[in-house]
C-alpha cells in the first residue's frame, strides 16, 4: 500500500513537472495530453488515472503553487499562529520567486471558460471562507462572510502578483510590514472577535 501511494505521489510530480516544462516551451492550447504523458516519461492512459484532462492537472498545479502562499495570510488571520509569521513569510515569498516563470506561464493562459489566476483567486476564497465558519468569526455590522472571503483572496493574489513582478526590487522584510498594515488596518477590521 506504502508503495503504491509512493508510486502516486512520484507519477503526480512527473505530470506536474512536465506540464511546466511545456508551459514554457509553447503556448497552453497548443499542448496536449499526449505530449504531457510523453514528456512525463508516460503513456496516455496513466495521465487518465491522475487526470480527466490537462485543465484538471493545471488545477492541482495552481493549488500546489498556492498551499504554502495561502498559509502565511491564514496565519494573520489566526492569532495563535504569530510566532511563526515571519519565518512562514519568507519561505512563501522565497518559493514565489523560485517558481516566478512558471506562475507567468499559468497567468498566461486566459481563455474564456479557463483562467488560471482566476481559480488561484477562488481558491484562496474557499479556503478563507472555511476558515471563518470553521473558527466562527463573524463579521461586523452584518457584513457577509463571502464578501470578506473574496475581498481577502482579491488582496493575496494582489500581493503574488506584485510580488513576482516587482520581488527584485524589494526585502521580504518589507513587503511582511506592508501585508501586515494591510491586514491589521484594513482587511481585519471588518471582523469581529471570536466566538466562544
Amino acid at each position: 500500500m506504502e508503495r503504491k501511494l509512493k508510486s502516486s505521489i512520484v507519477t503526480v510530480q512527473k505530470l506536474h513537472q512536465s506540464m511546466i516544462r511545456l508551459l514554457k516551451k509553447q503556448e497552453y492550447e497548443k499542448i496536449l495530453v499526449a505530449g504531457i504523458a510523453k514528456e512525463a516519461g508516460l503513456n496516455r492512459t496513466t495521465f487518465y488515472l491522475f487526470y480527466s484532462s490537462k485543465e484538471e492537472l493545471i488545477y492541482d498545479i495552481c493549488d500546489t503553487f498556492l498551499d504554502e502562499f495561502i498559509e502565511v495570510f491564514m496565519d494573520a488571520l489566526d492569532k495563535n499562529a504569530k510566532e511563526q509569521e515571519v519565518k512562514s513569510c519568507q519561505k512563501a515569498f522565497e518559493n514565489l520567486s523560485k517558481h516566478e516563470k512558471v506562475i507567468k506561464a499559468l497567468w498566461n493562459i486566459q481563455e474564456e471558460t479557463f483562467n488560471p489566476y482566476k481559480i488561484m483567486e477562488k481558491s484562496v476564497a474557499s479556503t478563507v471562507y472555511q476558515f471563518l465558519e470553521k473558527e466562527n468569526i463573524q463579521m461586523k455590522n452584518g457584513g457577509q462572510a463571502d464578501f470578506f472571503a473574496n475581498l481577502y483572496a482579491a488582496n493575496v493574489m494582489a500581493t503574488v502578483k506584485w510580488w513576482i513582478y516587482n520581488y527584485q526590487d524589494f526585502t521580504i522584510g518589507y513587503v511582511h510590514g506592508v501585508i501586515k498594515d494591510c491586514h491589521e488596518k484594513g482587511l481585519l477590521s471588518l471582523l469581529e472577535n471570536k466566538k466562544s
